[in-house]
Order: structure tokens, then sequence, then C-alpha cells
């Protein structure tokens, strides 16, 4: 995300120095390259809107779940828990699962990424989420990094994907009340 706005400014900048260099008459055509410009970057970071966690996690059945449990739980006023335990080094991430496992129910699903392991945990509010999270990081505790472990929670922390990665990514709670 800072890199596509370092592009988007550097954009504007060469596009003010083009408009000064060639005069007034390229005026016009620069001022529509730097608008383009900046639509791609707002588009850049559109997509990149909350995906900063889950580019590592790549498992389509995972997603199409976490998409399946938002619907659920919107429909039935129900909540569920993102757990995202990430390892200090990328080849820890099978140990992690296993030891994840032992703390999971048959509802819950679990995606592994290079440098760590999520798990969706359905009927799940943040405390419990977070016991999990605990136990299994008492049973790692050289593996996996708990500095930047964190927990989401519908509809606590967001109602979208993008809102509850953001969450992940930040590794902080939203404050009460600012949902999107």
């Amino acid at each position: 995300m800072i890199w596509a706005t370092g592009v988007g400014a550097a954009l504007s900048v060469l596009g003010l120095l083009l408009a000064y260099l060639v005069g007034l008459a390229a005026l016009p055509l620069i001022t529509l390259a730097t608008g383009l410009a900046v639509l791609l970057l707002v588009a850049t970071l559109s997509a990149f809107r909350g995906t900063a966690v889950l580019r590592d996690f790549s498992d389509p059945l995972f997603r199409r779940r976490l998409r399946w449990e938002i619907d659920r739980c919107r429909r039935h006023g129900r909540c569920f828990s993102l757990v995202l335990l990430p390892t200090r080094h990328a080849g820890q991430t099978q140990r992690t699962l296993r030891a994840l496992e032992s703390e999971l129910r048959s509802i819950d699903s679990v995606d592994v990424g290079p440098h760590g392991v999520m798990a969706l945990l359905p009927e799940t509010d943040r405390s419990a989420a977070r016991a999990v999270v605990e136990r299994t990081t008492a049973l790692l505790p050289a593996e996996i990094d708990e500095t930047h472990t964190s927990v989401a929670t519908f509809p606590d922390d967001g109602v979208t994907v993008g809102a509850l990665m953001d969450v992940l990514g930040s590794g902080s709670p939203r404050p009460r009340g600012a949902r999107s």
C-alpha cells in the first residue's frame, strides 16, 4: 500500500514537472495523465484494502467458508472470530497447525500460509478466541510470534471480509461502535 501511494505521488509530481517543462499548450494532456494516475492509485488502494493479511492465505474453500459464515451470522445475529497465529520462521507453520488443531472443533476451519495459520471459529466470541490463542501459544512459545497474534470478531470488529482482515493485520480490535 505504501508502494502504491509512493507511485501515485511520483506520477503526480512528474505530471506537474512535465506541464512546467512543456508549457501551457500541453497542460490539458498532462492534467489528463495526472488524473489517470490518481485513478490508478485509487483503484490500487481499493484492491489492496483488507488483503494485506489474506494474500498469504490462498485456500479458496477457506475464503468461501468465511463469506458463508459472515452471511450466516448476519442473518441469525450470531458471532464468529478469526484468529491469526504468525510463526517466527516460515518452516514452523505445520507445527503451529498441529498445535492449533488440538484446540479446534469440527465446525472450525483453518488456512495455512507460508508465515502462519489462520482459523475461523464459528460461534466464538473474542474472549473464547483469545483463550484458544493463549493455549496454542503456550504449546509452542518458540515458534509462534506472540507479539503479532491477533483476533478479529464479527460483528464487533467489522461486518465485511476486508474490515476483519484489516483488524487482523493491525493486531488491534476496532473501538466499540466503529463498524465497516
